[in-house]
């Protein structure tokens, strides 16, 4: 069970890693205008906890720099709020695209890319896979997608979860 929530977690911090950020001349920008006018970037470091139930609870910390993704995925079994000693860990890195704000298919997303270092899921290691975010008003917060990234670009998630990822 432990697994399936760290799964959750992890699909959703990979949602969240699809929001990768190109810095390259020749690729998508890294900072787009996003809600309202103001200029949304995943550049920078990111935290999500998640309680998983009476004493268990898992963080996903996102390092964006440039169109690089770093993710650690931090499982606590004796807290509720990711304090503590971590029992479990598990990280990645990844590629990643951003596409513009606010113009996904789901309303209010952003189209997230990402070429994981691992398979994690299901499409392949080195293989792509979509998933969306959705900024906050104010750019200092995003939510992903609830599920898992998708092998496939026209099967994105479509709706958001309840956790948002703060930028720190």
């Amino acid at each position: 069970m432990k697994t399936i929530n760290c799964y959750k977690i992890f699909i959703s911090a990979g949602l969240v890693l699809v929001l990768s950020a190109c810095s390259n001349s020749d690729s998508k920008e890294a900072v787009k205008p996003g809600p309202q006018g103001l200029t949304c970037s995943l550049e920078g470091h990111w935290e999500s906890c998640s309680n998983n139930g009476a004493s268990d609870s898992s963080k996903v910390v996102l390092q964006v720099v440039g169109n690089t993704l770093y993710e650690v995925v931090e499982n606590y079994n004796t807290s509720n709020d990711c304090t503590g000693t971590p029992a479990s860990q598990f990280s990645f890195n990844a590629d990643l695209t951003i596409g513009e704000i606010g113009a996904s298919a789901i309303a209010g997303g952003t189209d997230v890319d990402l070429v994981p270092d691992v398979d994690f899921a299901g499409c392949g290691s080195g293989q792509p896979v979509y998933t969306a975010i959705k900024f906050s008003d104010d750019c200092k917060q995003f939510q992903s997608a609830d599920t898992v990234p998708s092998c496939d670009p026209s099967t994105r998630g479509t709706s958001f979860g309840l956790q948002n990822f703060v930028k720190q």
